[in-house]
C-alpha cells in the first residue's frame, strides 16, 4: 500500500489500446467461455480511486512475481459467471502475460476480490465486466502505466512535487498527460449536458404548453358555462363556490395527465435506462417533482379563467343568456 498506485487502463483515457479477451470456467467437466476487459493494477489503486470492495480482498505485497496467480473481478463478471454463489475462491483461466512471453496464455487464477463495476469506457453504456490481476503478475512490456493520486488539495498543484520526485527516481523517465481525473468526466458528460440542456428547453416548452392548453380548455368551458356561472351565484353561490368547482374541476383534469403519464414513464423507462447515469429510471425525488410542479402548472393555467368566471355579474349573464 505504500508504493505507487497505477493501473494499465484509466478510465475514459484512450491513449493504450483496450486490453479484452477470453476467460475460461470449469464446471461440472463443462469449459464455459467468456469475455471481459483486463487490467493491469498494482496494490493499492483500486483504494485509491474509489473503487469499493464487495467480498473479499484488494491486491496485497503477498501478490507479486512468483506467487500463486491471483485475480479480483468486478460484480457484473461474479454475477453472470456464478449466479446465486460466492466467487471468492473461485478459479477461472485468464489471460495473463507471462514469463513464457506470450500474451495471451490463458492461466488457471483464483479469485480473491470482487469490487464494484467501473464504466470505464462511457457513462452510459455497458460494454463488458472487468478482471483485474496484479501489475507483477501480468506485466506487458511497451505498454506505459498512469499512475493515480488521491489528494485533499488542488491535483495540478502537485504536479512540481510529482516532476522532482520521479526525476529523483528515474532521470531517464518523463511524465505527460498530468490531469485531474474529473477532466476526463467532464469529457464525457459534455454531449450528455448539451442534450440534457435540450431536454430541459423541451420540457419546460412542453410544461408551458400544458399549462396553455389547459388555460385553453378551462376558458372555453366558462365561456360557454357562465349563465349557468350566473344562475348558481343567483341562488345563492359564493365567489369561493364557484372558484373551488373551476379548480377542483381542472385538478381532476391535471391528476388524470399525470396519472397517465406515469404510467407511460415507467414503461418507457426500460429504454430510458441506457440514457441515464447517476439515477435510475425509477428515480423517486423525481416523481415527485413532477407530481407537484404538474399539477402546480394547471392550476397556473385556469386562474385568470376563474377569476374571470367568479367576478362575473349574474344578473349580466343571465341577461346575455
Amino acid at each position: 500500500m505504500n508504493g505507487p498506485r497505477a493501473v494499465s487502463h484509466l478510465p475514459f483515457d484512450t491513449t493504450v489500446g483496450n486490453w479484452y479477451g477470453e476467460y475460461r470456467v470449469r464446471t461440472g467437466g463443462r469449459v464455459l467461455s467468456y469475455t471481459a476487459d483486463s487490467r493491469a493494477v498494482t496494490a493499492g489503486y483500486l483504494q485509491t480511486m474509489g473503487i469499493r470492495l464487495k467480498e473479499g480482498r484488494y491486491f496485497g505485497p503477498q501478490d507479486r512475481a512468483g506467487s500463486p496467480y491471483v485475480v479480483i473481478v468486478d460484480e457484473s463478471l461474479a454475477r453472470s459467471t456464478w449466479p446465486g454463489e460466492f466467487a471468492i475462491g473461485k478459479t477461472i483461466e485468464a489471460e495473463h502475460m507471462t514469463p513464457h512471453g506470450n500474451p495471451f496464455e490463458l492461466v488457471p487464477s483464483v479469485v480473491v476480490g470482487v469490487v464494484e463495476h467501473v464504466r470505464n469506457h462511457s457513462l452510459t453504456r455497458e460494454v463488458r465486466p472487468e478482471i483485474y490481476s496484479p501489475f507483477d503478475q501480468n506485466t506487458r512490456e511497451g505498454f506505459p502505466q498512469t499512475f493515480v493520486l488521491r489528494t485533499a488539495v488542488p491535483p495540478l498543484s502537485l504536479v512540481p512535487a510529482v516532476r522532482t520526485a520521479l526525476r529523483e527516481r528515474n532521470p531517464n523517465v518523463a511524465i505527460d498527460k498530468v490531469r485531474a481525473m474529473t477532466d476526463y468526466l467532464d469529457r464525457e458528460i459534455a454531449s450528455a449536458g448539451f442534450t440534457a440542456v435540450l431536454a430541459t428547453i423541451f420540457g419546460l416548452l412542453a410544461l408551458l404548453l400544458a399549462a396553455t392548453g389547459i388555460y385553453g380548455v378551462v376558458n372555453y368551458q366558462i365561456s360557454v358555462r357562465m349563465p349557468e356561472m350566473g344562475i348558481r351565484m343567483a341562488l345563492g353561490a359564493t365567489v369561493q363556490n364557484v372558484l373551488s368547482m373551476i379548480f377542483r374541476e381542472a385538478f381532476a383534469m391535471a391528476a388524470t395527465g399525470v396519472i397517465l403519464g406515469v404510467i407511460g414513464a415507467q414503461a418507457a423507462a426500460h429504454w430510458l435506462a441506457s440514457l441515464l447515469y447517476g439515477i435510475s429510471p425509477g428515480d423517486l425525488p423525481s416523481y415527485l417533482v413532477a407530481l407537484v410542479v404538474l399539477p402546480a402548472a394547471a392550476l397556473f393555467g385556469c386562474r385568470r379563467p376563474a377569476q374571470r368566471a367568479a367576478s362575473a355579474n349574474p344578473a349580466d349573464t343571465i341577461r346575455e343568456e
